[in-house]
């Protein structure tokens, strides 16, 4: 797609003159802040990064002073075809050559990763993107999303526990890593049918996530035995649910789906009873394609500073495997977002990368 990849654009913006083969070989050594104000040494070398205290004395260093560095952002909460219906296939890339793909905008903004919560078989994500994807929600025939927004394919019909226990291990051999089920609206999946589902995706080592935004769904989430709360719910949630909900997890999408002052009040609960919360735009619903600050203000206010910080990075990355994101550690991906503000103080300003350096922030 690209002539050149993320951080041969940078430094050649930011760097001076292209350097010599012998050092590109070597990669780069950045020297700046880390989250906080700590002095802070990576080293890109390559897809990764390595260990700074054996970066040779003929690595190119460059001084970022009164910059901060911060891991990639992982977005746990995106529509990446439905995004296409939106705004078109292709979209703008401030830097990049025009047209450029959502995953292009997405890895420019300083997302290295996403989850895909509902897209079509025949429309599966692939890219240069990390994508951890459900395929389509599995629903009842005529339910959600089939009967909205979803109804060319962002939905699996199904009746039966055996026809639902064969949707589940079609989406596996097909590389879903997560089933999501739709639990709060009608016609829904009858119990039995929902229990095999969940049952068969748990022993294929799928995460179940669900559309639970009501107290109803939510408890009836608890009932099945799923995994995660794609939306913070709408309705107030007493704290004794809360409770219950830890130690699951549930993405925010405070700044789509999940407005208002009750989702925000409910995410602060489950996070204080224990729940993992984590950093989700629902991509597709009214957004286009970065790094949300109207998330992360939302995720600050829910969970303070460290708590928002840790939702975009290290969290989501360890929850879906994302295993060489969230950190900046020798062996982890050469992905760093140069910052001029603090984001321990400011987590929106993960929103507003200077520059996002590096050779890791694709998949390939």
């Amino acid at each position: 797609m690209r002539a050149l990849p993320l951080a041969a654009l940078a430094l050649v913006a930011c760097a001076g003159p292209e350097p010599a083969p012998a050092q590109a070989a070597d990669g780069l050594v950045l020297e700046a802040l880390a989250p906080g104000g700590a002095p802070l040494t990576v080293w890109l070398r390559g897809q990764k990064l390595g260990d700074p205290a054996e970066a040779g004395l003929g690595v190119p260093r460059r001084a970022l002073p009164r910059r901060y560095l911060a891991p990639a952002v992982v977005d746990a909460h995106t529509h990446l075809t439905y995004v296409n219906r939106t705004y078109g296939p292709t979209t703008r890339c401030p830097g990049l050559p025009e047209p450029c793909t959502v995953q292009d905008a997405l890895l420019e903004a300083g997302v290295a990763a996403a989850v895909d919560l509902a897209s079509p078989l025949d429309a599966l994500p692939t890219g240069r993107l990390r994508v951890a994807y459900s395929g389509p929600m599995l629903t009842a025939p005529g339910g959600y999303p089939t009967n909205a927004w979803g109804y060319d394919g962002y939905g699996w019909p199904v009746e039966t526990p055996a026809q639902a226990e064969a949707a589940v291990e079609r989406l596996a051999e097909l590389g879903a890593r997560v089933l999501k089920l739709p639990l709060d609206s009608r016609p829904a999946l009858d119990t039995v049918t929902a229990s095999a589902a969940v049952a068969r995706a748990h022993r294929l080592g799928m995460t179940v996530a669900a559309h639970a935004p009501t107290v109803a769904a939510v408890e009836a989430a608890l009932a099945l035995g799923v995994d995660l709360l794609a939306h913070a719910p709408v309705e107030p949630i007493s704290d004794a649910l809360a409770a219950r909900w830890a130690p699951r997890a549930v993405v925010g999408t405070l700044s789509s789906f999940s407005s208002g002052a009750a989702a925000q009040d409910n995410l602060h609960k489950l996070a204080a009873a224990g729940a993992r919360v984590l950093y989700g735009t629902d991509l597709g619903n009214g957004n286009r394609p970065g790094i949300s600050a109207a998330e992360l203000a939302g995720l600050t206010a829910a969970l303070g500073p460290a708590g928002a910080l840790e939702a975009a990075t290290a969290a989501p990355a360890a929850y879906f495997g994302f295993d060489d994101l969230g950190a900046l550690l020798p062996g982890k991906a050469a992905c760093v977002l140069v910052l001029a503000e603090d984001p321990s103080v400011d987590p929106t300003a993960l929103a507003r990368p200077l520059e996002v350096l590096g050779e890791g922030c694709a998949a390939y």
